[in-house]
């Protein structure tokens, strides 16, 4: 009978396990489609990005870091343009020359701030 109770409650904890810990918090925030859903009742707000905090996370990728270090070898400057859009950013990198900008790099960055590299 001991062990009856045993596995039962063996099996109730990890029921208990899977459902809070593995299947992740009820309530919260959900990106879909580059924009936070709300899920159950979530305490805090969704993160709010700004244009600053884009420019951030641009500039903190390994491309345009190496794009940066090259420049300054070459004592060159770049630049980093983030520009409000309807479902989020659009950034621009490249150098900064005396006349004009040469853009090197463009992304897309959604409203939950997921990063995706543009090939034009």
């Amino acid at each position: 009978m001991n062990k009856k109770i045993i596995i039962g409650i063996i099996i109730f904890a990890l029921i208990l396990f899977i459902r809070f810990i593995v299947g992740g918090p009820e309530d919260s925030w959900i990106c879909i489609n580059g924009d936070w859903v709300k899920h159950g009742n979530p305490k805090n707000n969704p993160e709010i990005l700004s244009t600053k905090k884009i420019e951030e996370k641009i500039t903190n990728l390994p491309e345009v870091l190496s794009f940066f270090r090259q420049l300054n070898k070459n004592n060159s400057k770049g630049f980093v343009l983030a520009e409000k859009i309807n479902k989020g950013w659009f950034v621009k990198v490249g150098e900064s020359l005396k006349d004009h900008n040469v853009t090197q790099y463009w992304y897309q960055v959604d409203n939950c701030g997921n990063i995706k590299k543009l090939e034009i």
